[in-house]
C-alpha cells in the first residue's frame, strides 16, 4: 500500500487497499521473482499430518486461455459490461452490474451503451422490479456520459455532472502548440480566463434531463469499494445529492468534491525515466457539498471482507444486501425519500 497510489484521492487509504488486493500477484512477482512451480505444505481437516506437494504455475497464456473458457458465458452476455440479473430467491429484486463507463469496441459515441442501458431498464421495469442492486465495485470509470446516461433512471430533476473545467495557465502550453494555428483558435473558443490566472470552461452545456417513460422509484442499493472511481463516483455523489440509494461495502477511492480529470499529460523524469501521467484539468461535481457525507462516498452499511469469505469465495457484500432487503432496511436519506414520495 505504500507504493500504491492507483484510484485514490488525498490520503484515502479504501482505494490502495484495494487496488493492493487486486493486484498482489502483480506486485509479488516484480518483487520477488516469478518461479515456474511452488511447493506447498497443507494439512487436511481433522488430520496433524503436514503433507508437501508442487505445483506448477500456470503462465499468462494458459491462465487467459482457462479465464476464456470459464467466463466465456459471461462474455456472450447480450448486454456486455452492462449485466441484468434477476434474484430468483427475492421476489421483485435484480442486480444491475456495471463494470465500466468506457465505451466498448468501435462504439466511438456509446450509442450501443444507450441503447444497452434502456434495455435493461426496459426489463426492470416489466418484471416490476421493487429493490434494484447497482453494483459499482471496481468500475474505474470511463466517459462522464455514460455516467450520466445511468443517472437519467433515477435521479428526478435535471443536472449537470460536473462544473465547467478548470486548469492552471501552464496547463495552455500543453494544449495549443506554437505550430498549429486551429489549436489557438480552438482555445479561445472552448475556454476563457479565470480570475485566479488560469482557464475555465466558457460553457457548461444544457442539463441531463432525467428519463420519464422509464424512471426508476423502487429501492436503490449501491455496491461499492475503493476501486469505484472517477465517473463510478460520479454516479454515487448525484445519487447521495438527491437523497437517494443505501451504500454497501467500503468507501469509494474518489473524493466527494470532484476529480482531476479531462486531459492529461505524460512526462519522463530525465533520471529514473519513469513515466509520470499528469492531469491538467480540475472537475468539481455540481452538487450541494453540505450533502456529502464524508471526503469519498461513505458506505451506510460498512462490509469488510474475512478471510473465511476469501476461502469459500463468498460475495460478503452483496450477501449482505440481500439481507438488508429481507429485513426491509433502507438507509435514513433512501426512508425519508420513500415516505416523501407516497
Amino acid at each position: 500500500m505504500e507504493y500504491q497510489r492507483l484510484g485514490s484521492d488525498g490520503d484515502n487509504e479504501t482505494g490502495r487497499r484495494t487496488w493492493s488486493q487486486l493486484y498482489f500477484s502483480t506486485y509479488y512477482a516484480r518483487w520477488f521473482g516469478a518461479c515456474d512451480s511452488v511447493r506447498l505444505e497443507y494439512r487436511l481437516p481433522g488430520d496433524s499430518l503436514i503433507r508437501q506437494t508442487c505445483l506448477p504455475c500456470l503462465t499468462v497464456a494458459q491462465k487467459n486461455q482457462y479465464a476464456a473458457k470459464r467466463y466465456r458465458g459471461e462474455a456472450k452476455s447480450a448486454l456486455g459490461h452492462l449485466k441484468l440479473r434477476v434474484i430468483d430467491s427475492l421476489p421483485q429484486t435484480a442486480i444491475l452490474r456495471v463494470e465500466t463507463f468506457s465505451n466498448a469496441g468501435k462504439d466511438l459515441f456509446g450509442l450501443q451503451y444507450q441503447r444497452k442501458l434502456r434495455k435493461a431498464f426496459t426489463e426492470i421495469k416489466a418484471k416490476n422490479t421493487q429493490n434494484l442492486i447497482v453494483d459499482l465495485r471496481s468500475n474505474g470509470g470511463g466517459r462522464v456520459l455514460n455516467a450520466a446516461r445511468l443517472l437519467r433512471y433515477w435521479v428526478p430533476e435535471p443536472f449537470h455532472v460536473m462544473k465547467p473545467g478548470e486548469m492552471k495557465r501552464g496547463a495552455r502550453s500543453v494544449l495549443v502548440q506554437r505550430w498549429n494555428p486551429f489549436a489557438w483558435a480552438l482555445f479561445s473558443v472552448f475556454y476563457k480566463r479565470h480570475p485566479s490566472g488560469g482557464f475555465v470552461e466558457r460553457r457548461q452545456g444544457r442539463p441531463y434531463r432525467p428519463e420519464r417513460e422509464l424512471a426508476y422509484r423502487g429501492n436503490l442499493y449501491f455496491l461499492m469499494n475503493g476501486a469505484s472511481y472517477s465517473a463510478t463516483t460520479s454516479v454515487l455523489v448525484h445519487t447521495l445529492n438527491a437523497g437517494l440509494g443505501t451504500f454497501v461495502g467500503e468507501a469509494t477511492g474518489g473524493a466527494y468534491w470532484g476529480d482531476f480529470a479531462g486531459q492529461f499529460q505524460s512526462i519522463t523524469l530525465p533520471h529514473s525515466r519513469m513515466q509520470v501521467r499528469v492531469p491538467l484539468k480540475i472537475l468539481t461535481h455540481s452538487v450541494d457539498p453540505k450533502r456529502a457525507n464524508g471526503f469519498t462516498v461513505e458506505p451506510d452499511f460498512q462490509v469488510d471482507r474475512t478471510p473465511e469469505d476469501v476461502q469459500k469465495a463468498r460475495d460478503h457484500a452483496l450477501l449482505h444486501t440481500l439481507k438488508l432487503i429481507r429485513q426491509g432496511t433502507l438507509a435514513e436519506r433512501a426512508t425519508q425519500r420513500s415516505v416523501a414520495t407516497k
